[in-house]
């Protein structure tokens, strides 16, 4: 929920200016305030969890130091036997058993921050793990085309399109959209923001797939049943707001087409 809530920030804030031209600000911030508040509540449980442990050791702590100093005077003042040494109590018995105990709860103390550390990696770990096992909804078919260039047409039928983050109550971006886009023509969608511009983009590029109904067709076949590494390949896409990669501007250059020369690089 904490990654959500970063990601929301982040989204906004490397797109301010856009979000400012279509005056949008106030709808941002009431969605970080409403991810705010989730995030609120599972903070607070984990405060309250932690606060309660931390205070539990510390009564443990100070409750053995105290039962020892009674339990210690009591075997001096009633002359008991040390059934170790078969000798009478004595001040040192104490002090040791005392002794001990302190040192025992220092490094239990000690120990608090790094079992703190082992759960933050466990934690970690399983968002780590969820990604590397996650299968994602977007993947190639068992059978599907390794070859494939566009030669006639791309066409939406009928597409509803929701993004998988959408609330119940929110509308479709797109609703039953049909259109063809025919090749070797110079195509413009024009529409205001949040009209689902950007999203025909994405689904073309198959970075989702129509998740309530419709389908997509390329020269006739189903976007489906294109290899997805072949489909990308054959598209080319310039942002409005570009993302560069860590690295060289030629190795950027590189993820469009990785058998690019140094010339045509330049």
């Amino acid at each position: 929920m904490i990654k959500h809530l970063g990601g929301i920030a982040e989204e906004t804030l490397t797109a301010i200016k856009v979000v400012t031209s279509f005056g949008r600000e106030d709808r941002e911030l009431k969605k970080f305030t409403r991810w705010s508040k989730r995030t609120q509540r599972v903070a607070k449980k984990s405060i309250c969890t932690h606060s309660i442990t931390v205070g539990m050791m510390k009564f443990s702590i100070f409750f053995f130091y105290s039962y020892s100093m009674y339990a210690g005077s009591y075997f001096i003042v009633s002359q008991k036997e040390n059934t170790a040494t078969n000798e009478l109590y004595s001040m040192k018995d104490v002090l040791s058993v005392l002794i001990a105990l302190i040192t025992g709860f220092v490094g239990l103390v000690a120990a608090l921050p790094n079992i703190q550390s082992l759960v933050a990696a466990k934690t970690l770990g399983k968002l780590i793990f969820d990604v590397i096992e996650r299968v994602p909804e977007v993947r190639n078919e068992d059978e599907c085309q390794k070859e494939f260039t566009l030669k006639e047409f791309i066409k939406f039928t009928n597409v509803t399109f929701k993004y998988p983050t959408a609330m119940p109550e929110h509308k479709p971006v797109l609703e039953k959209a049909t259109f063809e886009i025919k090749a070797g023509e110079t195509t413009a969608i024009v529409g205001p923001s949040g009209s689902g511009k950007s999203t025909i983009i994405q689904l073309i590029e198959r970075f989702y797939d129509p998740r309530v109904g419709g389908f997509i067709d390329f020269d006739g076949i189903n976007i489906k049943d294109i290899d997805l590494k072949t489909l990308r390949e054959n598209i080319g896409y310039v942002s409005q707001e570009p993302v560069m990669i860590m690295g060289t501007i030629k190795d950027n250059l590189l993820f469009g087409n990785k058998d690019a020369t140094d010339e045509q690089c330049e």
